[in-house]
């Protein structure tokens, strides 16, 4: 965050007790709004370029589907292949230690 201007990191909250006394006011920093702004702008020229490319199997964070329907889709192609007689492979990953939580 060293590109913004020094004058828009801090701004002042003005206290409770005395307005003319410089010296009680608190300093704050304002990064997190002009961040946050940032993020959506990106994420919306960002949004129309990866909906071409992600692939309908896709679930998380995607609006209007939900990643606990993505199992259900592969049992069903599963079960489907097994079925029919074909060959089926699933690779699956562990990301539950991904988020910090």
């Amino acid at each position: 965050m060293e590109a913004y201007p020094y004058v828009s990191m801090i701004d002042r909250i003005i206290p409770k007790d005395d307005e003319n006394d410089l010296l009680k006011y608190r300093p704050i920093s304002l990064l997190s709004d002009v961040g946050n702004q940032l993020e959506k702008r990106m994420q919306r020229q960002l949004k129309g370029n990866f909906d071409e490319v992600l692939l309908n199997t896709q679930h998380a964070f995607i609006m209007c589907r939900a990643t606990f329907i993505a199992p259900t889709e592969i049992m069903h192609k599963l079960l489907t292949a097994m079925f029919t007689q074909l060959f089926a492979l699933t690779i699956q990953l562990n990301m539950s230690k991904r988020f910090d939580c």
